[in-house]
């Protein structure tokens, strides 16, 4: 009878794979019933934890931060934590690494500031709100040695918030929903552990 193969990948079950990695990316917001549209670099970073409860599976925790800033006709500066759990899959054996595809729902909680001159004076705006978001993220993972995983790929973000924009002079407040969604190149390491680290 033969014997069943044993399997070459480096993401074996009851491991931990501990990820740092950083984000670039170009947004695109539509902000309440304005329609008004926005357009900006935006800079990240990732943290997240997981443990593959079997062979090339992983759920864990992931928390993203990213900052953007604007200037032209209005200056403007938001920025953003994104909080929730994650589910990862790694498609191939190859010892050598593997193309992957992770899901992530989670808590939204964001902040902008903006300022315009419009010729009769300065206006100021402040956007504070808090909501959902999805992360969605597909590349590759490049296995460096037994520990060490480059990895690098696509991060597809929406948010849904609901938020407060407070402007001056007044000051007027009015509640509005704010959608963010926006394409970013991901890279970064992972380490795969037998015990968790942070």
């Amino acid at each position: 009878m033969a014997q069943e193969e044993e399997s070459t990948t480096p993401f074996k079950k009851d491991l931990w794979l501990t990820s740092l990695e950083g984000t670039i990316s170009s947004s695109n917001s539509t902000l309440g019933n304005s329609n008004s549209q926005q357009f900006n670099t935006t800079y990240g970073f990732d943290i997240s934890s997981n443990k593959l409860f079997k062979d090339r599976w992983a759920a864990g925790l992931r928390l993203t931060a990213t900052r953007s800033a604007s200037s032209s006709f209005i200056d403007r500066e938001s920025e953003s934590i994104f909080l929730g759990p994650s589910i990862s899959h790694f498609f191939s054996d190859n010892p050598q690494g593997s193309l992957f595809l992770e899901f992530s729902p989670g808590y939204v909680r964001f902040f902008e500031s903006s300022e315009a001159n419009i010729g009769l004076g300065i206006v100021e705006e402040v956007v504070d709100g808090n909501g959902f978001g999805t992360i969605i993220r597909f590349g590759y993972a490049h296995v460096i040695n037994e520990k060490v995983v480059f990895n690098f790929g696509m991060n597809i973000t929406n948010f849904w918030i609901l938020a407060d924009r407070t402007s001056e002079p007044g000051p007027t407040t009015v509640s509005e929903n704010l959608s963010i969604g926006s394409l970013a190149f991901s890279f970064g390491f992972s380490v795969l552990l037998e015990k968790f680290f942070f």
